[in-house]
């Protein structure tokens, strides 16, 4: 029979509700103080994931705006990489390796003009009241398309105050 640990005892956990609880899928966590099911635990915390966020919600509502802005700013920075495949998934339900894919067929470069790909990927332009998906682009060219998204006589407007009508 396993020897649990002292700090349990105090609870009036003995080595057989212990076994009886642990053999029955459940896990003491040490917030709640009693024994939860194993499905609510990550790896070996000792601490039940409802918990540990919870915590964790806590101590980041507890910090000053310039301490947010600061843990945001490393966050991002630590993360950007799952970020960026979190964003793809959740806005666009894509895979960054589909991204790639669209890149590689519209030659590594906006699909409206000749523009590749520096410090920032290009936008995935949509259709944004049907969701389709039209392509990459970059700021400018997404600029002009949710311009005239928003007003389509904008492009009229343009044309007219550069010369071209």
């Amino acid at each position: 029979m396993p020897r649990i640990h002292n700090k349990l005892r105090k609870y009036g956990i003995t080595d057989e509700i212990y076994l009886q609880k642990t053999s029955s899928g459940l896990r003491w966590c040490g917030q709640h103080k009693d024994f939860v099911p194993l499905s609510l635990f990550s790896g070996t915390s000792r601490i039940c994931n409802p918990c540990y966020n919870k915590m964790r919600r806590d101590k980041y509502n507890a910090m000053s705006e310039t301490e947010r802005k600061q843990f945001n700013h490393e966050h991002h920075i630590k993360n950007k990489e799952k970020i960026w495949r979190h964003m793809l998934k959740w806005s666009y339900n894509v895979t960054p390796e589909w991204y790639e894919e669209q890149l590689s067929k519209q030659e590594g470069h906006c699909k409206l003009c000749p523009r590749k790909p520096g410090k920032k990927r290009l936008h995935i332009e949509h259709n944004h009241k049907t969701g389709q998906l039209r392509g990459l682009v970059c700021s400018g060219c997404n600029l002009a398309i949710s311009r005239i998204d928003e007003d389509p006589k904008w492009i009229d407007r343009l044309k007219e105050h550069v010369g071209l009508d």
